[in-house]
């Protein structure tokens, strides 16, 4: 058989999917999706979540030295306060950490300089961190050994 004659008959013949295998593999495909995706926005989830809290961690270490600082400066004419959102701008550093916060809050309930709660709302992200206790995330606790579980 010539070459010329094995072209024609290539030509010729009739080849190709199916209907069949065609909405095989579209069904295969959809399937594939609907089990990746939502997967993929969970991690997307997660990630936004820790960095949330990293950023939180950051302000609170922030916030405790200023509030070290300004025990350590107390005086009668200058009396403790608790360090804000101003007060932190030089050791949170350019990255506009602040971007995206609607609500900070620095808790010292005694007054002594030490930092007792930092409460952070970012991009709907609640975040409470309490020092040596727990980090919360929007109602659940997290934990880097344990998962996330209830808040009681």
């Amino acid at each position: 058989m010539t070459l010329r004659r094995k072209l024609k008959m290539l030509i010729k013949s009739p080849s190709g999917f199916t209907m069949m295998e065609l909405i095989t593999v579209i069904v295969v495909i959809a399937l594939l999706a609907v089990i990746i995706i939502p997967g993929y926005l969970h991690f997307i989830d997660d990630a936004k979540k820790d960095a949330a809290i990293a950023e939180a961690r950051t302000i609170y270490l922030a916030a405790q030295i200023r509030a070290t600082e300004f025990k350590s400066a107390e005086t009668a004419e200058n009396p403790y306060r608790i360090p804000d959102a101003n007060d932190l701008r030089d050791l949170v550093g350019p990255d506009n950490i602040y971007e995206g916060v609607t609500k900070l809050t620095i808790v010292d309930d005694n007054r002594d300089g030490t930092i007792d709660k930092i409460e952070m709302i970012k991009n709907n992200i609640n975040v409470i961190i309490e020092p040596g206790k727990r980090v919360v995330v929007d109602g659940k606790e997290v934990s880097a050994y344990k998962g996330e579980t209830d808040v009681k």
